[in-house]
């Protein structure tokens, strides 16, 4: 899928481990882990696995996921604006999930959190890391 899909560039997270692309027609997102989070109990693989437990139950608050995979340095590289964070990793290739893209719709409302973490938490799923990026 990642072949198929045109992502003009990559944008780091606040923290700078995580890079967030978002695909020429506005239906994909990719999210690369360029660094563990240390303080998160799982990696992109564990991420991703989550997801499509909670795609497969059904649930109506999670994005859908596609491809996990694995993404090389040198195909980031000239997409990604602060090439110097990339260049203090020694990693040269990095996981990646492709999900569905869901416009975000300004400041989310306290009842489609609930909602969600409702919902996430029936299927056995709690999201520990409540804020309004996530």
């Amino acid at each position: 899928m990642l072949e198929k899909l045109n992502f003009k560039s990559f944008e780091f997270n606040s923290r700078k481990e995580v890079l967030i692309g978002i695909d020429e027609n506005r239906e994909y997102v990719i999210k690369i882990e360029v660094i563990k989070n240390p303080r998160k109990e799982r990696d992109i693989k564990g991420e991703y696995e989550i997801i499509k437990f909670l795609n497969e139950a059904g649930c109506k608050t999670c994005p859908q996921a596609y491809e996990l995979g694995t993404i090389s340095k040198e195909q980031l590289y000239d997409k990604v604006k602060e090439k110097e964070v990339l260049d203090k990793v020694k990693n040269t290739e990095y996981g990646y999930i492709i999900q569905q893209y869901v416009p975000n719709s300004g400041t989310p409302e306290l009842a489609d959190i609930l909602l969600a973490m409702l919902e996430q938490k029936n299927l056995g799923v709690w999201q520990g890391d409540i804020k309004a990026g996530n």
